[in-house]
């Protein structure tokens, strides 16, 4: 069975994750509590800093890559492959979690990241 059409049935009466419906002041739907805003933030900004200056003043480079539930596979390889390309002075990550519904989070200053296995044997 396809993945949309199992987890479909975790929704509540009335909501479907394929339509966007509104209730009071919140939304329900597929991708509205996902990255997809973070990324068009920053493409917005540059969409103004266009429709104001008519150039963005820097050259932009702009990957979006949405696999990271599954493990992001062929990520690393890409940017090993195209490190020539993909140089750059700057990096905007768009990701991070949602502390409160209520309250938008901004995190600034990503220095970077590593994934580790870190196995703590505590006791015998």
């Amino acid at each position: 069975m396809p993945t949309r059409v199992r987890a479909a049935h975790r929704w509540r009466e009335g909501l479907s994750p394929f339509v966007l419906t509104r209730e009071e002041d919140k939304l329900y739907g597929r991708s509205t509590a996902c990255n997809n805003v973070q990324h068009l933030i920053n493409l917005k900004a540059m969409e103004l800093i266009l429709k104001e200056n008519g150039r963005l003043g820097f050259n932009a480079k702009v990957i979006i890559e949405m696999a990271e539930e599954t493990g992001s596979y062929g990520l690393r390889d890409f940017f090993e492959e195209k490190n020539d390309l993909l140089a750059s002075d700057i990096l905007i990550a768009s990701d991070g979690p949602r502390l409160a519904a209520d309250t938008p989070a901004m995190f600034m200053g990503s220095r970077g990241g590593m994934g580790i296995d870190l196995t703590v044997d505590l006791r015998p």
